[in-house]
């Protein structure tokens, strides 16, 4: 840590259980409900699937959007509402995939916001699991501001925070916009990633 930087001690809320639960309102409330009456005293409730499923290779994936499937949870907010009002945290999921269906993508592409190749094309991840996804170049000028437009909806929906996952899968053929290669940056990527997320929490 002396190289990485020292980490505050995280909210006393961690250290309880956070429960994961998804398909769907109802399923989430069951499970919220299961936690109260067998008096599991769980501080937040994290809901994967809040950006919508695909059906793809070996079942049922997560879709990696940046936005709440207002088809699988029509009342997102009202569902928020109500797991706070029984003192769980609503928290949800993120990815630096960007599937290529959506309009993140097509942010990503017209803002140049998506990790590039040699020659200059954004990349395109080989990926079995649904729509082939982008990968997301946090250096680039005004990604940071990008990424921001989206976690402000979701603050503003009531999430309480998300895990960043998969920072781990920076393609090492690629090239970022501060010119390192996928390479040379795969190891900070990680650290970025996360501080780049936890700054809107």
């Amino acid at each position: 840590t002396a190289d990485t930087g020292r980490i505050q001690a995280p909210a006393r809320w961690n250290f309880a259980p956070v429960v994961d639960a998804g398909g769907g309102p109802d399923e989430v409330r069951r499970i919220a409900q299961v936690l109260l009456d067998s008096d599991i005293p769980a501080s937040a409730i994290w809901v994967e699937d809040w950006v919508g499923t695909q059906i793809a290779f070996g079942g049922e994936h997560l879709h990696y959007n940046w936005e709440v499937d207002f088809d699988k949870y029509p009342n997102f907010k009202t569902l928020i509402d109500d797991m706070e009002a029984q003192g769980l945290r609503f928290l949800t999921y993120i990815s630096p995939y960007i599937p290529s269906d959506t309009d993140a993508a097509l942010g990503g592409l017209e803002g140049g916001f998506l990790v590039e190749d040699v020659s200059g094309a954004p990349i395109v991840i080989d990926y079995p699991w649904g729509a082939p996804p982008y990968y997301f170049d946090m250096t680039q000028s005004g990604a940071h501001e990008w990424f921001k437009t989206f976690a402000e909806r979701a603050s503003d929906l009531g999430v309480d925070g998300w895990m960043a996952d998969f920072g781990e899968a920076l393609p090492y053929y690629s090239v970022l916009s501060d010119g390192r290669s996928g390479s040379s940056a795969h190891n900070d990527y990680p650290r970025m990633w996360t501080s780049n997320s936890l700054k809107f929490w």
